[in-house]
């Protein structure tokens, strides 16, 4: 039957705070397992995102060397200065080399990154236990029932919620949760969380997605890590007297913009 109209007589209750309160729903008496739909869609826009990554890259290459050619070239009057032959040579299969050396490296890659710029630490499932129980309960059963090794756990020092898994076999797999998001969700919460990060390795996806985001991280952590340097710069040429030291000091700053810029711009 339709909902009965609203009474327009009747004023509107409304919470003094403005917020709605939220209840989350009992657990699940019973499991149920969907079956897998088929993906031929899902894996045609993997495959044509692999191919455009390619594309990208070997393009960027390819400009970035034409570019530093051409500026040897009107450089060239200068002693010692000429233009590289190799830089005329066809970079792709440099690109293939370097991509797929960068694929099977990703899982370590992205351990050694995320402990040294993000302070990632590896703990045993049981130390889920503290704050969700049945996500290391999902994360065994679903990984006996399927073959795997139970993924490494990796837990961000954040107090925003971030989940991400990465790695390219489930045997590499890490998923990796901040201490924000086991603190601010319930239990069951965490579960659906790890639920579909053990979704995406298991349509294959995690690989290309850890793979394209790696792609990423490296030029941010060139812009990052040069505009945090330039900034210390400018407070040392702030601080000296010395005409000598404000140039140099001056000359690294305008490298370090010029790196950020292409870090970020990438």
């Amino acid at each position: 039957p339709p909902p009965p109209k609203p009474n327009n007589d009747q004023p509107q209750t409304i919470p003094a705070n403005n917020e709605l309160s939220w209840k989350n729903a009992p657990s699940a008496q019973k499991r149920r397992t969907f079956k897998l739909e088929k993906n031929q869609l899902y894996r045609g826009l993997q495959v044509a995102t692999v191919v455009v990554c390619f594309w990208l890259v070997k393009t960027l290459v390819d400009k970035g060397i034409s570019f530093a050619n051409d500026i040897l070239y009107q450089l060239r009057s200068l002693p010692y200065i000429n233009t590289l032959q190799i830089f005329y040579n066809d970079p792709t299969p440099v690109v293939v080399v370097g991509l797929l050396v960068l694929f099977v490296a990703m899982p370590w890659l992205w351990d050694g990154i995320l402990r040294y710029f993000y302070g990632l630490q590896f703990y045993n499932s049981r130390y889920l236990d503290t704050y969700s129980s049945p996500s290391r309960k999902l994360l065994h059963r679903r990984c006996r029932a399927w073959g795997w090794k139970v993924p490494k756990i990796g837990i961000l020092p954040f107090d925003a919620p971030v989940a991400m898994t990465y790695g390219h076999f489930p045997r590499t797999t890490r998923i990796v949760v901040s201490q924000g998001l086991l603190e601010q969700l319930e239990a069951e919460e965490s579960a659906a969380v790890y639920a579909g990060e053990l979704g995406h390795v298991l349509q294959w996806d995690f690989a290309i997605m850890s793979w394209g985001t790696l792609l990423c991280q490296i030029p941010y952590l060139l812009y990052w890590k040069t505009a945090q340097w330039g900034d210390s710069v400018l407070a040392k040429q702030a601080a000296t007297d010395s005409a000598y030291e404000k140039y140099i000091l001056g000359m690294s700053v305008v490298g370090a913009v010029v790196f950020s810029v292409v870090g970020y711009t990438l």
